[in-house]
């Protein structure tokens, strides 16, 4: 195997992690998404790399490989994006809230930003007021699909 082609161990991304750990964590990360079993899992990765671990991956090839297999179920890796204002911040929490509830269909920064700017209307985003107006309508939703859960309704 090609010393350029095995992955690195030693190569510290962000936050001090390895680009080893860094990609075993998104493959965990994926199968924990997509909800997939232990058994399902290991298929697929012996399909995609021809490993029935992860640890046993070696290559970038398998890496992306594997990636490439969990794109193909709907896994979207996705960074956390940075968030300058803190009310879009909370806008963005409680959107992934929803998202757990089942309300939402997709988690993405951009959906929930699609969402606030329907809420806003043409009114300046930044304006405290209007993201309080967001965060507010965010959270009674949430109550509503709790509430209901609760209920058995």
């Amino acid at each position: 195997m090609a010393a350029a082609e095995r992955v690195e161990t030693d190569d510290r991304g962000a936050g001090g992690l390895s680009d080893r750990r860094r990609k075993m964590a998104i493959i965990h990360v994926a199968k924990k998404e997509l909800g997939l079993d232990d058994e399902s899992y290991r298929a697929l990765l012996e399909g995609a790399a021809g490993v029935r671990s992860a640890a046993d991956i070696e290559t970038y090839r398998q890496y992306a490989a594997v990636l490439d297999a969990f794109k193909r179920l709907g896994f979207q890796k996705s960074r956390r994006p940075k968030v300058e204002n803190p009310q879009l911040g909370k806008c963005y929490a409680l959107w992934c809230r929803l998202y757990e509830l089942g309300a939402v269909q997709s988690k993405r920064y951009g959906s929930m930003l699609s969402y606030v700017h329907r809420m806003a209307g043409d009114q300046d985003l930044y304006r405290r007021d209007q993201l309080s107006m967001v965060i507010e309508s965010l959270k009674q939703w949430i109550d509503r699909l709790e509430h209901e859960q609760r209920e058995g309704t």
